[in-house]
Formats: structure tokens, C-alpha cells, sequence
């Protein structure tokens, strides 16, 4: 896997962009966990306010950071990025071929060779948490890629495309696979 720091990057998709799509849905929720401490009957709310939160507010912003080219519009992070309220690092544009899968983000720019690749499976996120996400991981000989859609302005719409980029990528491999032999 080959990962290059873009020239300039973090531009548009910065700290604010990032934390403020998760902070906003925590904020909505974070009443309903009080009352929760003060009577159980409000812990209901919990998890309606999160999924609520997250659903309307978890993407805001990110239309604007779309870039008119081809490929999925993506979220993703390597292995090393550990944020437990933030999944990913950067979005960016998702570009499969015979040799390879791309990603084009705001900070960075990502090459991993077909050759490289020992598995790709689903794995959960925080948007797994309420049921409107995850990651599907590319694991590579030196690391792992997490990818998450955000073609779409809310996460449910985001999750239906999760099946599609797991077959896809699938399907890249095989015959990236069966083209380098």
C-alpha cells in the first residue's frame, strides 16, 4: 500500500468539517442521556436521538466537498487512524482498475496493487452503532484500508451501497488476481 500526503491537502475536509457532522448528532442525544441518569424511562430516547442525529447531521457539509470526477465519493482511513467519534480521515474519490484500487482524497492519496490484497470484509464503525454504516476493509500484506460510501447527504442511503462496494471491490480482485497470473 502505497500512501502520499496530498500537496496542500486538508483544505477542505478539516477538523471542523470533520468533528462538527459528529459532535452536532452528540449534542442531540447527550439530553436524553441525562435524563436517562435521573429516570431510566428517558433511555429510550437515547438511541432514537443518536440515530436521528447521525442520520440528518452526521454527513453535513460533505456535499460541498465532492469533487466532479469519476469513481464513488468515499470516507476511508488506514489502520493507523484511531478516533473513536470521527471513523474516517479523509474522503475522497474511490477509482478501481486491473491493477489496482486508488483513492483521491483531500489529504491523501492511496495506491494498493491487486497483488497486495489478502482479504476484503466488512468491519463496524461508530455509524455501525445505530445501524446506518460501516467499513468494508481492504486488508492488505502491510496494513488495512477502511472505506465507507457518501455518495448521498444521509447515511441509510450510504449504507445500501455497502453490499455494491464490497462486490465490486470483489470482483476488481479476482480479476486483478487472475489477470497478473
Amino acid at each position: 500500500m502505497r500512501i502520499q500526503e496530498v500537496q496542500g491537502g486538508g483544505q477542505r475536509y478539516t477538523s471542523w468539517v470533520r468533528w462538527r457532522g459528529n459532535l452536532l448528532p452528540l449534542f442531540l442525544a447527550l439530553p436524553f442521556g441525562v435524563l436517562a441518569l435521573l429516570d431510566w424511562r428517558w433511555l429510550g430516547g437515547l438511541p432514537v436521538a443518536c440515530w436521528l442525529g447521525m442520520e440528518h447531521l452526521g454527513l453535513w457539509g460533505n456535499a460541498a466537498l465532492k469533487t466532479p470526477s469519476r469513481g464513488l465519493w468515499v470516507g476511508f482511513a488506514t489502520d493507523r487512524h484511531v478516533d473513536p467519534i470521527e471513523p474516517h480521515y479523509d474522503v475522497g474519490r474511490l477509482d478501481l482498475s486491473k491493477q489496482g484500487l486508488s483513492l483521491e482524497g483531500d489529504r491523501l492519496s492511496i495506491w494498493i496493487p491487486w497483488s497486495e490484497v489478502q482479504d476484503i470484509r466488512r468491519r463496524p464503525n461508530p455509524h455501525s452503532w445505530v445501524l446506518l454504516g460501516g467499513f468494508v476493509s481492504v486488508e492488505t500484506t502491510d496494513g488495512r484500508l477502511d472505506i465507507e460510501p457518501r455518495e448521498f447527504s444521509r447515511l441509510s442511503k450510504n449504507r445500501k451501497l455497502l453490499p455494491h462496494l464490497e462486490k465490486e471491490l470483489r470482483q476488481a480482485w479476482q480479476a486483478g488476481r487472475s489477470s497478473s497470473v
